[in-house]
């Protein structure tokens, strides 16, 4: 296990034991809830034992050779890597290769080797590697950190640009709702993606979807009053890309004329259950 997520599961443990002794005490996310949706890969899995669609899941990468024989197993091409206790796309990888053997990966990771030693930056602008020993270099040291597969998932188009959607689940229904649009492969509104109105892009059947989906996901934890959800949503299929339990901060995107804070505000958890 990562260092930095057991002491954050110990964290959070300690948390659920002291909120035990105070059954008068309304929590917004119960500390196990917070502690699964921290470890994506687990997440993903508790999302999928429940019915909720997710991305094709090809488990653990322990390497670069590791992932090759990934690929060959599940006859795939193109998958995303993702740090299992990430978050904000830091040391997301967009990877895919071709016949010809040409490959390719981008990511918000920089790659510095220096001195015999790899090390990688979070960076804002994304890079793409096409070398194979960078490459390599790249998936080795993320995997030393804990990575994991999911198949790759096309993105809706809007224009030249293509987008994915954050949903916001208030007391187990979908509320806030917003399009992240960009030309890049992670979409994530920090990384200068702009915003876009879901409803004006989504058709009844698409909107349908991500009702659904998003209610089903957020029903995945009882205990929780808020989730951030990622969707891909297309052809009036919906997946669920990831579950944040920090997900609510979306400045000036209103729901019911509220925004994500005032909105929580307005309807109070009513569950006290902590474990």
């Amino acid at each position: 296990m990562d260092a930095w997520f057991a002491g954050f599961s110990s964290a959070m443990t300690d948390l659920a034991a002291q909120l035990a002794a105070l059954p008068h005490v309304r929590v917004f996310n119960a500390p196990p809830d917070i502690t699964c949706m921290t470890d994506k890969l687990a997440c993903q899995r508790h999302l999928a034992a429940r019915g909720v669609p997710v991305p094709r899941l090809l488990g653990p990468v322990h390497g670069y050779a590791h992932l090759q024989e990934l690929l060959r197993g599940h006859a795939l091409d193109r998958v995303y890597l993702k740090p299992r206790y990430g978050s904000s796309a830091s040391g997301v990888v967009a990877y895919r290769r071709n016949k010809t053997g040409r490959q390719q990966a981008t990511t918000s990771a920089s790659l510095l080797c220096a001195n015999g030693e790899t090390r990688l930056l979070n960076s804002k602008r994304l890079s793409r590697y096409e070398n194979e020993h960078d490459i390599a270099a790249l998936v080795d040291t993320l995997a030393a950190q804990h990575l994991y597969a999911e198949a790759w998932l096309n993105k809706p188009r809007c224009g030249d640009s293509h987008y994915d959607l954050r949903v916001v689940t208030l007391g187990g229904r979908p509320a806030h709702r917003v399009a992240r649009i960009g030309d890049q492969m992670m979409t994530n509104l920090h990384l200068d993606n702009r915003r876009g109105d879901a409803g004006g892009l989504l058709s009844e059947a698409d909107m349908l979807a991500l009702e659904a989906t998003a209610t089903l996901a957020a029903r995945a934890f009882p205990s929780s009053h808020v989730t951030g959800l990622d969707l891909v949503v297309r052809h009036g299929q919906a997946r669920v890309l990831e579950a944040n339990a920090f997900g609510d901060l979306l400045p000036g995107l209103l729901w019911q004329g509220a925004d994500t804070y005032a909105a929580q505000l307005a309807q109070p958890p009513h569950f006290t259950h902590h474990a």
